[in-house]
């Protein structure tokens, strides 16, 4: 569980990486592809996604992309949302 300051330290981190990525990613380099629909706020899929593909920072050949719909409905949005930032 993260107090308040981590998470205003986390957003805060978070905001300035996405201001500086690309909004397009060339992703021809991967040898792997993931693409996951809709979270929907569960974290327990989120966790399922995540055992599937692997531990992504050991293998940088593979790549997941979310599509959209992460922390709008289910019980555990903050969660899913920090879990991906």
């Amino acid at each position: 569980r993260l107090d308040r300051i981590s998470l205003m330290k986390l957003l805060i981190n978070s905001q300035e990486i996405c201001k500086q990525d690309e909004t397009l990613v060339d992703l021809e380099h991967f040898e792997k592809v993931a693409v996951v629909g809709d979270l929907h706020g569960s974290l327990s899929s989120l966790h399922n996604v995540l055992k599937l593909v692997g531990d992504l920072t050991e293998n940088k050949n593979k790549a997941v992309i979310f599509n959209g719909d992460f922390v709008d409905r289910g019980d555990s949005s903050l969660e899913v949302l920090c879990t991906l930032l």
